[in-house]
């Protein structure tokens, strides 16, 4: 087998070499792929294997764990329930689960995961077994690209470790698994732009496909990344349409193809993130907030590997030696990859480097986002393109031999790239001090070391215009070994993110409490979001995205006000005391935990309602009467006759069946009131008195606010997504228009469609 993957660019007449072929040649790319998989796999054994003691690791406590994996736990419990995740009560007081992008709850890949594997509780190893397969799904499609390339499979293997064991890729996108999973589309999407314009007449079901790619990566949850590879995959699509000389109306009939594609794929998340976006935190940035990134003595990492995630250009030595061979025989798209690294290399400077400002105020969605180190992606997928080059050039030029040849270099080749290996694997990487160092004496030792190494195969191979077997393993050593060796250590630890027994026992506590309430930690005690996982509710959470309103409330910091408005119930503090108003009801090790006395409870009526005339009026309303569970502050009249200032009589309000997205209230008042509930105002929330639908008002600033006239009355609140339905409606439209085109093109292909 390793000597059908050496097979030369240049032999045309060898089947297995060509898309269409039969037989091996059909195989050969299946079981490349499949053995990519399995590397992974062995590369993260230590996350995703039952080892034993100390060997076995976990993903390192942050984005993953706090974030992701609640997300992953409260999504694969709602469609095992039956029910599609679109409301998350349990952080932030109620969270539009479905309209947050990172959610991903349409991401194809990830749904069936989840649900595969979610019953009875998605467990963690379940979610790294997910990350470490995006790896493998990654480097198939690299492989996969740059194969189709160079039509050398030792190439494509050599540019599938480059791009997937990344200083980049494995550093924080394996914590923020939305980053990995749409980072892992960006070859696929280019195969498929390559396959689409590669002859003249352009192939709609390619460019078809190209969109769908593009989609899924949206709905892998990280718009930044998908921005990335649209502007990456448009600028290739151009470059091979000149290359290739496709006619105008092709060409217009390509990208209308993959555009309407892209839509059919994201629109049902497109849009509800799209109306989600516009009332979060998330705002266009300014250009100091947006323009964060690498700093220019950063620029080391080029040759050698820094902290935890302080590595992102670091790709190896052995892939920067071929990317320079690839100057030796230059492909016809190698000056267009040698730019793209250039830009991604200043891109991911952000401020710090000159082309930033450019991009800031000339290229849409630039202000949309910061940390612009994450440009570093563009940067592992040129260098791993370029390194393919560099050894196709090599290839090109030999006379593939089975036996043996060269055995001298090549043994001294792959023993320097395993003790170079052995060498990396061996540095710590401090969890305390993230911007550590290799030390420099270790860092000089393995670049010399592989530098030498590699220059000697590129040499070797370009003079005596032969390869062996042992000579690709080297060069498959030299590439992919440092990188593991340096880059294995990412995001790992050896201690559990189960929460502790105090931590366990504080939350059991909690769930066995009677009535609808919310909790709020007055320190850092618990992981971020483990009441998502425990069905426990509180007032935060762990996201960088969430309704304005609410962190507009939580930063103001005025506790005890928010709390009311939130109806949190109990405190969760290490201190000894509350504060006025609280009581100790039960203590576990350093982790107390304190009942409100004066807590409101999840809806309650009031007669006293005041009309504010903007929102600034209106929140400082709502934090400063003096009494808020006996006014309410909208933002509108009332329709209905409500005279206070005092509370209604006799009011009851009783819970009936409350599930994420319904809720059922019996409620009783003696006199016309208005109903504040304490739930967060967002479109999509329909509320039905006694079988009638009523309008939601925007009460106390960020929540909900009910007219109900005096009497029993049984009320109904369900949340059904408008932009969602829409999305869904939409989407069928643009594939219905999408399939009558590729029906068409079918019916009328011109004799150079087919690739």
């Amino acid at each position: 087998m390793l000597a059908r993957l050496g097979g030369l660019a240049t032999d045309t007449s060898d089947p297995f070499l060509h898309m269409d072929g039969e037989g091996e040649s059909r195989m050969m790319p299946l079981l490349v792929c499949i053995a990519l998989v399995v590397a992974f796999l062995v590369w993260f054994a230590d996350l995703v294997f039952p080892l034993p003691g100390a060997l076995r690791q976990y993903v390192i406590h942050g984005d993953f764990s706090h974030q992701f994996y609640p997300f992953h736990h409260f999504a694969a419990e709602e469609w095992w329930s039956g029910r599609v995740p679109l409301w998350n009560p349990y952080m932030y007081g109620g969270h539009p689960f479905q309209a947050d992008p990172q959610a991903a709850v349409f991401y194809v890949p990830g749904l069936l995961f989840d649900i595969a594997f979610g019953r009875g509780g998605l467990s963690y190893r379940a979610l790294e077994w997910r990350a470490a397969l995006a790896y493998g799904f990654a480097a198939c499609g690299m492989y996969l690209f740059t194969w189709s390339l160079t039509k050398d499979h030792i190439s494509g293997v050599i540019a599938a470790f480059v791009f997937a064991g990344s200083g980049f890729l494995t550093s924080y996108p394996l914590q923020q698994l939305p980053m990995l999973e749409a980072a892992g589309w960006l070859p696929w999407c280019l195969f498929s732009v390559e396959h689409a314009v590669r002859r003249t007449g352009c192939d709609l079901r390619w460019s078809c496909l190209g969109g769908i790619t593009l989609g899924l990566s949206f709905l892998a949850g990280h718009t930044q990344t998908t921005m990335f590879i649209s502007y990456l995959a448009g600028a290739y699509l151009l470059l091979r349409c000149w290359q290739t000389g496709q006619p105008l109306a092709r060409l217009v009939l390509a990208g209308l193809t993959f555009l309407l594609a892209f839509l059919m794929v994201s629109l049902p998340q497109l849009l509800p993130t799209w109306q989600f976006v516009g009332l979060s935190n998330r705002q266009p940035l300014s250009y100091a907030e947006a323009g964060n990134g690498y700093q220019v003595n950063d620029l080391i990492e080029l040759l050698s590997p820094r902290g935890l995630f302080q590595r992102g250009y670091y790709v190896g030595v052995a892939p920067l030696v071929w990317a320079a061979c690839a100057f030796t025989r230059r492909h016809p798209q190698h000056w267009f990859w040698v730019a793209v690294s250039l830009i991604a290399i200043l891109l991911a400077l952000g401020k710090y480097g000159p082309l930033y400002p450019v991009v800031y105020g000339a290229i849409p969605g630039y202000r949309l986002f910061q940390d612009q180190e994450r440009a570093a992606l563009l940067w592992s997928c040129s260098a791993a393109v370029l390194s393919a080059f560099g050894w196709s050039a090599l290839a090109a030029r030999l006379a593939f031999h089975a036996t043996q040849r060269l055995p001298l270099t090549a043994l001294l080749s792959l023993a320097a790239g395993l003790v170079a290996t052995v060498v990396l694997f061996m540095q710590p990487i401090s969890r305390e001090n993230p911007a550590s160092v290799i030390p420099l004496n270790v860092a000089v030792l393995t670049v010399v070391v592989i530098a030498i190494a590699t220059t000697l195969v590129a040499v070797s191979v370009y003079r005596h215009r032969c390869q062996s077997v042992l000579i690709s393993i080297a060069a498959i050593v030299l590439t992919a070994g440092p990188l593991y060796g340096a880059n294995h250590g990412n995001n790992r630890t050896s201690v559990s993110p189960a929460p502790s027994q105090d931590v366990q026992a504080t939350m059991e506590f909690v769930q066995r409490q009677p009535g609808l309430f919310r909790v709020w930690q007055l320190q850092d005690v618990l992981p971020g979001n483990l009441g998502v996982i425990d069905h426990v509710a509180f007032a935060h959470g762990d996201s960088p995205i969430y309704l304005r309103t609410t962190r507009t409330l939580l930063e103001t910091h005025l506790d005890y006000r928010i709390a009311q408005l939130f109806n949190v119930r109990y405190l969760i503090s290490t201190k000894p005391d509350a504060g006025a108003g609280t009581a100790l009801v039960a203590e576990h090790g350093d982790i107390r935990t304190f009942e409100r006395q004066y807590a409101l409870p999840r809806a309650w009526a009031v007669r006293d309602v005041r009309v504010a005339s903007d929102d600034a009026t209106a929140l400082d309303l709502a934090l400063h009467v003096p009494e808020p569970g006996a006014t309410a502050v909208v933002r509108e009249p009332l329709r209905l006759s409500i005279t206070g200032p005092d509370l209604p009589r006799d009011q009851k309000e009783h819970w009936g069946i409350v599930t994420p997205t319904h809720r059922d209230l019996d409620v009783t008042v003696a006199d016309n009131a208005f109903l504040v509930i304490s739930e967060p105002y967002y479109p999509g929330w329909q509320a039905f008195l006694d079988g009638q639908r009523i309008a939601i008002l925007r009460a106390d600033y960020a929540f909900q606010g009910l007219e109900v006239p005096a009497g029993s009355h049984h009320l109904t609140m369900v949340y059904r997504p408008p932009m969602l339905l829409l999305g869904i409606g939409l989407s069928a439209i643009t594939g219905t228009v999408l399939l009558a085109i590729l029906l068409l093109n079918g019916a009328h292909r011109l004799p150079g469609d087919r690739t």
